[in-house]
């Protein structure tokens, strides 16, 4: 009986691979008796919607799940309902066929669902939860073999008080605890499908990738050996982790590698909420700076006298990424935290009654629909799509735009939930979405951005050694094909018969599908329904 086994990195680098494979055995050795090449992401290509398009084989437009968060009736900025238990998911297909599925570490998993066999949620988690694993008496096995279960790494950036070396100790630490539970779990549990994922290659690509990369803009002349290695070495370390896994599957599991999306260069940010404010697009209650400033001092109150001096000068100085480098090495407070939160007040100082437009995460645009007409929409849409591919690289006078899409290009007329009006494909800037009073800034600490082009691997028996491309919604079907499950006839991606040896099994035997109409039509009510209730409750859940 064929069995499958995944593991997921999250933002391998395809192009890393391939330059580094002399000094990576065990990924030389899958790309050399399989299948290896580009794995095409999401639209945006972010880790939601990328990881629920992975588990269920269907674009974005039939999962209604578009990034972290959307803009919908209500005018508020809304965290997205991202979590797979309302998905037909591949565990919950393969479940379903009466084969024993493991899942661990899976972005977007929590809460667990109850699957035929296990599953051990994935990052978010809410802090101090000890629900995230099916069945329940996994949590204290867990906890007895590592300690403390890590969703993601401690330190997420390198904006993080103990420094390069703590960061890259923090990360191997995730790494170590994640290949015991996996090993683990193979060993001690019956398995047809197993699927573990390490979030750690985006946390490390993201605050590193300047150092390794010499044509980066903000790459540091006189980096120190730790600094320049530190993504080579890591992925030598994600080298072993393999090796170890690979020794524990036999030549009846067929072995898929895949990411969410890729990894290259950030050289900066393009603030496109300034620039929408300096158009009058976007109108706000107050003076939005004042308003991130006043939230960051209420940071520092309580502290000592000289704080409160500091924090007048401060004041008078307007030193704003001062302040946050400050809030970083006295608090040990992550910038990302910073950005978060400033970013989700920034919104509530919207004035909706004024504002055209507002830009979200991922390099996406939504439009306010109660000021205009159908026909003036669509004017506006081509006059904003058009004025933003004018916005240049303030250093070389480039594009930082090279694809706009509308949504009806990308995701149809029948998509569920609220997808954005527009959605812009960069270069190596990205859009920062809190005003900060300039419309270019640096990309500390985000020195590396996600790519569309993502990594996929195969190995297994009767796999042809073969370069190939593929899409992130083609690898549950292909799953599936491989353990004789029906694949949904809704699913947008395909299975990737092309692989398999014409004289082998798979290569000859015809692909079963089941009749998804009637559960499609069910699960787009529910969704409505779903989306109708957080709109009304307004509801908030923890990040």
């Amino acid at each position: 009986m064929n069995r499958v086994f995944v593991l997921g990195v999250d933002g391998g680098a395809p192009q890393l691979l391939l330059k580094w494979k002399d000094d990576l055995p065990n990924f030389r050795k899958i790309m050399t008796e399989g299948v290896h090449g580009q794995l095409i992401s999401t639209v945006p290509s972010m880790t939601c919607p990328a990881w629920n398009c992975f588990a269920t084989g269907k674009n974005p437009e039939k999962i209604g799940v578009y990034g972290w968060e959307y803009i919908g009736p209500s005018h508020k900025l809304t965290l997205s309902d991202w979590s797979t238990r309302y998905l037909p998911t591949i565990w919950r297909l393969v479940s379903r066929a009466g084969k024993r599925v493991g899942v661990v570490g899976v972005p977007l998993t929590y809460p667990p669902e109850s699957v035929n066999g296990f599953m051990v949620s994935g990052f978010p988690i809410p802090p101090n939860r000890k629900d995230y694993a099916f069945p329940r008496r996994l949590i204290g096995e867990i906890e007895g073999l590592v300690g403390e279960y890590e969703p993601e790494p401690k330190s997420v950036s390198l904006a993080y008080r103990p420094g390069i070396q703590q960061f890259l100790n923090n990360i191997s630490e995730y790494n170590h605890k994640m290949l015991a539970i996996t090993e683990y779990l193979m060993e001690r549990y019956e398995w047809n499908l197993f699927i573990t994922c390490f979030v750690s290659p985006d946390r490390v690509q993201h605050s590193l990738w300047h150092f390794m990369d010499q044509n980066h803009p903000y790459h540091p002349k006189n980096s120190d050996e730790l600094s320049s290695n530190a993504i080579f070495n890591f992925y030598k370390e994600l080298d072993m982790i393999l090796g170890t896994i690979l020794e524990k599957t036999d030549d009846s599991t067929y072995f898929f590698i895949v990411s969410d999306h890729g990894f290259g260069p950030c050289h900066g940010f393009f603030s496109v909420n300034d620039w929408l404010l300096k158009k009058g697009l976007l109108t706000v209650e107050a003076r939005v700076k004042m308003r991130i400033e006043k939230k960051l001092y209420s940071i520092l109150e309580g502290q000592s006298q000289s704080m409160k001096i500091l924090r007048r000068t401060i004041a008078k100085t307007d030193l704003f990424m001062f302040l946050l480098r400050l809030l970083q090495n006295i608090y040990g407070l992550t910038l990302t935290d910073v950005h978060g939160k400033l970013e989700r007040d920034f919104y509530e100082t919207i004035n909706w009654s004024k504002t055209k437009a507002i830009g979200v995460g991922g390099e996406r645009i939504y439009i306010n629909r109660d000021l205009l007409s159908d026909e003036k929409y669509e004017e506006f849409k081509r006059e904003l799509i058009r004025s933003l591919s004018e916005v240049r690289n303030p250093v070389n006078g480039e594009p930082i735009i090279n694809e706009i899409c509308t949504k009806d290009q990308l995701y149809g007329e029948n998509c569920l939930g609220y997808p954005p009006d527009i959605i812009c494909a960069t270069t190596n800037w990205k859009f920062r979405c809190y005003p900060q009073g300039s419309l270019w800034c640096n990309p500390f600490p985000v020195y590396g951005a996600h790519k569309r082009a993502g990594l996929i691997m195969i190995r297994g028996s009767g796999v042809v050694p073969q370069e190939i491309n593929a899409r992130i919604t083609d690898i549950t079907p292909t799953i599936l094909y491989i353990l004789s499950v029906p694949v949904p006839s809704d699913v947008d991606g395909e299975i990737l018969k092309q692989i398999f040896s014409a004289d082998t099994e798979l290569g000859r035997k015809m692909p079963t599908y089941e009749d998804a109409s009637e559960k499609k039509r069910v699960a787009k009510k529910i969704r409505r329904l779903r989306e109708k209730w957080v709109v009304v409750s307004d509801r908030r859940r923890p990040r």
